[in-house]
């Protein structure tokens, strides 16, 4: 927790209330937060991957965190601009939450 909320700037009760509004995406493991890098993002104005909200709404019905986590750090054939890019890299460089989206609504297999 103390990580995040010096990387964002937030105090624990704000991280606790986007967690809880589905702003910020984390799981419990042994009690304790925990909260997956990939949407993290030093170079957004939030510093958060853009999009974020909106990606949270869709893969938590659908996946377990661990699908999740696969499935930010496997390159997408659909996300291409030089080359296949990873949901997270393609977001970072501008890309449409909406095709990444596409692609969640599209596989529920992960």
């Amino acid at each position: 927790m103390e990580v995040v909320t010096g990387f964002l700037d937030w105090n624990e009760e704000t991280v606790r209330a986007a967690v809880a509004e589905g702003r910020l995406y984390a799981i419990e493991i042994s009690g304790r937060l925990r909260f997956p890098v990939w949407q993290f993002s030093i170079g957004s104005p939030e510093k958060l991957l853009p999009g974020l909200t909106q990606i949270i709404q869709v893969i938590t019905p659908r996946w377990t965190w661990q699908s999740a986590a696969g499935f930010f750090a496997a390159s997408q054939s659909s996300l291409i601009a030089k080359g296949p890019q990873t949901p997270v890299q393609w977001l970072r460089h501008g890309g449409d939450v909406r095709d990444v989206i596409e692609i969640v609504e599209a596989d529920d297999w992960w």
